[in-house]
């Protein structure tokens, strides 16, 4: 049985945005089934697709920048994009949390976001830094404050577990 292991490869972001196919074929090499995108290299969809192809590759999921979410005509590329290379999963992957304010600004865009993106199969989730740590008036975490507001259906927490850690 063939073991999965996937790579976020904004871990590997210098060595991508110097050789971004080379980087994808050494991964591949190293035994990864799956990356997490975080940006595209300038390549289409269909050009990544085909790499992803020739690689034994997944897309599992992308880190797509609030700004993408957040307008309906860039999301819709976004989406279109997922949908040709076979991403699951769109991630929130930063926005700076500081007052409840800000949740529900983010709150209500993921949950857009999460409306519109599932209707195509596709989840919406965020991805934590440690700034969400932060407590409100209530002692709630601004993190558990924003999923409290997103609906759980279509929004999804990608919890990275370093900056839970660091943030204590």
């Amino acid at each position: 049985m063939r073991k999965e292991f996937a790579i976020q490869l904004y871990s590997v972001r210098d060595h991508m945005e110097k050789d971004y196919v080379g980087t994808l074929e050494k991964i591949a090499g190293m035994g990864y089934t799956a990356v997490e995108f975080a940006g595209f290299g300038g390549l289409s969809a269909a050009e990544m697709k085909g790499h992803l192809d020739r690689l034994g590759l997944t897309a599992y999921a992308t880190h797509t920048g609030f700004d993408l979410l957040s307008d309906d005509e860039k999301l819709k590329e976004q989406i279109e994009y997922h949908q040709v290379i076979g991403a699951k999963y769109m991630l929130c992957p930063w926005y700076e949390l500081k007052t409840m304010e800000d949740v529900h600004k983010v709150a209500e865009v993921l949950n857009h976001v999460g409306e519109v993106a599932g209707k195509a199969g596709i989840l919406t989730g965020y991805h934590n830094h440690g700034h969400e740590f932060q407590k409100v008036d209530d002692g709630a975490y601004l993190l558990d404050k924003l999923m409290e507001e997103t609906n759980p259906e279509t929004v999804k927490m990608e919890l990275d577990v370093f900056w839970a850690e660091h943030a204590g």
